[in-house]
């Protein structure tokens, strides 16, 4: 304890004698170290000048100090869990945040949206990276989608990713119609990058969704929905088709990277010109896409599929889907999509 008495008051004094600090990194000392000791820390940190802060493990008390740093650009942090506080300062009202990047790290959704709502109405914030070291709900999804929302600038928001953890769920306590309705988020019409895996909700889109996807983000470069790694067991089809994924191809013509699911099992054989089965022979459209993960989308004829993604995606250079390892016991029935998805990876030259 003194230890940490002569460090904390030694780092408070190397602080006083800093003038223009403009990055700065801040991390817990060990294991042992008092869950408050960066919070001691971080009411002498020079902030007039700071852009750049990383910390190690802060309480939510801190909060209302780092969100009025007045030219703070990226703010990086894992957030306490033990002891979920709302901070007693209120959140700021006139002030204007300089704040582009905000990652947040914890084993508490409560944290972050407690977080999130210290973020200035003012702001001009281009990206939040959230880790969640727990399962996460679908009802606690929709609440932070709702924040984003109303926090966060439509015409400068372009980053957006949640990665929730694995821990604290069991496939078996999966409610197969909880499904995570990403439509709160259609109104910021900057993304540019939306990556979500929650493994322990649902995350897929639905056909007025998919269809909405062009308008809403006109931009989007980047958009994977809980397809680069296992998530529920899937006892349903998806609720989109190779029609909807048309769509979204023919209207984002910036996109580059898809994780989505979708049924490929209605492909036909006369579907493979990428106008002409519209109705638009003549029509020209260009799709970009590289990389398409599939996740754990059904497949009946690889064939088919191959030559579908031939004509629509020329320019793509990666098929991915999930592993079948992942699904236990039932892992035989997996194996058949997967080994089927590999074929047309092989049909297409990737």
């Amino acid at each position: 304890m003194e230890d940490n008495l002569v460090h904390t008051m030694t780092v408070q004094w190397a602080f006083s004698h800093v003038h223009r600090l403009e990055q700065l990194e801040l991390s817990n000392l060990d294991d042992n170290t008092p869950g408050d000791f960066l919070d001691v820390l971080i009411p002498s940190i020079p902030l007039d000048n700071l852009q750049k802060l990383v910390l190690g493990t802060v309480s939510l008390m801190s909060i209302p100090i780092l969100m009025s740093a007045p030219h703070l650009l990226e703010l990086r942090m894992m957030i306490e869990d033990k002891e979920i506080r709302r901070p007693t300062t209120p959140c700021p009202l006139d002030t204007i945040s300089s704040l582009r990047s905000l990652v947040i790290s914890t084993k508490n959704i409560d944290a972050a949206i407690i977080a999130l709502e210290y973020l200035p109405r003012r702001n001009q914030l281009q990206a939040f990276i959230f880790d969640e070291y727990q399962s996460l709900s679908s009802a606690s999804a929709h609440h932070l989608f709702n924040l984003i929302k109303s926090k966060c600038n439509p015409h400068t928001f372009s980053k957006l990713e949640l990665k929730g953890g694995i821990a604290g769920w069991e496939q078996e306590e999966v409610d197969i119609d909880d499904y995570v309705d990403i439509s709160a988020l259609f109104s910021l019409s900057a993304l540019t990058d939306v990556d979500i895996f929650l493994p322990a909700t649902r995350v897929e889109l639905t056909s007025e969704q998919a269809t909405t996807i062009p308008s809403a983000w006109p931009r989007i470069e980047n958009l994977v929905l809980n397809t680069t790694r296992g998530g529920p067991i899937r006892t349903s089809c998806p609720r989109i088709d190779h029609t909807h994924l048309t769509a979204i191809l023919r209207g984002c013509p910036n996109l580059r990277v898809l994780g989505v699911c979708f049924d490929a099992t209605l492909i036909r054989e006369e579907q493979h010109n990428p106008s002409g089965n519209e109705g638009e022979e003549g029509v020209d459209w260009q799709c970009n896409l590289e990389k398409f993960d599939v996740g754990d989308s059904p497949i009946l004829s690889p064939s088919r599929v191959a030559a579908f993604l031939t004509a629509h995606c020329p320019s793509l250079r990666k098929l991915d889907c999930c592993s079948s390892d992942y699904y236990g016991a039932r892992q035989e029935f997996f194996t058949l999509y997967e080994e089927r998805w590999k074929t047309v990876a092989s049909q297409i030259g990737l």
